[in-house]
């Protein structure tokens, strides 16, 4: 079962969710994060960004799809 923990962290009024997932097996599924920006997914490992797939939103909230490995990271980046 995977094992997920998460950081929230606002600097210069940009937020930033970090996700671990600490389990032994890959986990995905929908986030919901609130704030209506777009969101990008950085992989601090690979110096990569990319556009998180939007699953829904609300006035209030957006829902993106993520996808992490087994002890991997991400960053997920309301922009």
């Amino acid at each position: 079962m995977p094992q997920i923990r998460s950081t929230h962290l606002v600097k210069d009024d940009i937020h930033l969710y970090l996700f671990t997932n600490e389990g032994e097996t890959a986990a995905s599924g929908a986030l919901t994060l609130y704030g209506t920006d777009s969101v990008e997914i950085w992989d601090a490992w690979a110096g990569t960004m990319e556009p998180a797939v939007i699953r829904a939103s609300t006035r209030d909230t957006v829902s993106v799809d993520f996808f992490l490995e087994r002890r991997s990271s991400a960053i997920f980046c309301r922009v």
